[in-house]
């Protein structure tokens, strides 16, 4: 598999930002599919949102990311999801942040050096390609939201956890944008089956 490592600003990211039931959720200048079928849907709670705008509001590194490159030029996000849509639903208005000492405030309502700021961190993101074999590997070894026994085989999922069974949306066998066949489509349900 390829990988190339870029620096992406949250500019750029949110540009074209789009979360609706029927064009998805999608960002990039619309060239990114945030929540692709394999994804489980966004899970953070207000905790875990305002710590990812925490980092990026003082500077710090947020931990990289990850997108699958298409055949198309089109991306999909392989991790890196939750923090995505966080940075994202800030920028849109969605929810407010502060810290202690400034109170909360929605993103537009933010000082004009603040919302500059936060729109010119640079994201760490490495765009990955390869065969559909490779994905699907590379997804099995790094998918960060399920636990790994000591043996480094995979622990059954908890119970009524979103990912297992058939919450998994059927997919079609060949996906166009990506030529030979959906590399990561289904992927959770084969992988991440409760045991």
């Amino acid at each position: 598999m390829k990988i190339e490592l870029h620096r992406i600003t949250i500019r750029e990211l949110v540009d074209g930002y789009v979360d609706d039931a029927e064009a998805g959720v999608r960002g990039y200048g619309g060239r990114l599919d945030i929540r692709p079928p394999y994804q489980r849907e966004f899970v953070y709670g207000e905790k875990e949102r305002n710590a990812v705008i925490s980092t990026v509001m003082k500077g710090f590194p947020l931990n990289v990311m990850y997108w699958a490159r298409n055949l198309d030029g089109t991306f999909e996000v392989m991790d890196g999801q939750q923090r995505t849509i966080s940075l994202c639903r800030y920028a849109n208005g969605d929810f407010s942040w502060g810290e202690l000492d400034m109170g909360a405030k929605f993103f537009h309502r933010q000082p004009e050096d603040v919302q500059r700021k936060f729109f010119d961190y640079e994201l760490m993101v490495y765009f990955c390609e390869g065969e559909p074999s490779e994905k699907i590997d590379w997804f099995k070894i790094y998918d960060p939201s399920r636990r790994r026994r000591g043996d480094g085989t995979l622990a059954p999922l908890p119970e009524g956890d979103q990912l297992g069974g058939d919450v998994v949306p059927e997919v079609p066998e060949r996906d166009e944008r990506i030529g030979v066949g959906a590399p990561l489509q289904g992927v959770r349900r084969e992988v991440l089956q409760p045991a």
